[in-house]
C-alpha cells in the first residue's frame, strides 16, 4: 500500500504520540473498568470515534483531513482496522479507533 495524501511521516508520529499520551492519561485514571470508555482489546487500545474526533479536534493536527490521518495511520500500520474501513468495530464498544499496543509501545523504546 502506499499513501496518496499529504501529511507527512512526521505529522503522523507526532499524532500517535499524542494519542498515546491520551491513552495513558485516560487509562490512569481511577475509574473502574466498566466506566472506561478506552479498552484494551485484540493487542489494541480501542479509543471511541467519538473521543478520537475530540482529541483530533483539539490537537494541531486538525489542519489535515480526519480522514486522510485514520489513513496515514492505517497504512503505517498504527492502526487495526476492518476490511475495508478506517476503522475496527467492538462488541459492546461499536466503532473505535484501534491503535496498536505493539506500535505505540515500540515507538517509545526506540
Amino acid at each position: 500500500e502506499y499513501i496518496d495524501n499529504d501529511i507527512p511521516t512526521g505529522a503522523v508520529e507526532e499524532f500517535v504520540e499524542m494519542c498515546h499520551e491520551q491513552i495513558q492519561m485516560q487509562m490512569g485514571d481511577e475509574q473502574e473498568d466498566s466506566k472506561k470508555e478506552i479498552v484494551k482489546k485484540d493487542g489494541c487500545y480501542c479509543i471511541p470515534v467519538k473521543i478520537f474526533q475530540e482529541w483530533y479536534d483539539e490537537s494541531p493536527y486538525r489542519r489535515f483531513p480526519l480522514k486522510d490521518l485514520k489513513e496515514a495511520l492505517k497504512v503505517y500500520g498504527y492502526t487495526k482496522c476492518n476490511t475495508g474501513r478506517l476503522d475496527y468495530t467492538v462488541a459492546g464498544k461499536g466503532k473505535v479507533i484501534a491503535l496498536r499496543m505493539d506500535k505505540l509501545e515500540g515507538e517509545k523504546n526506540e
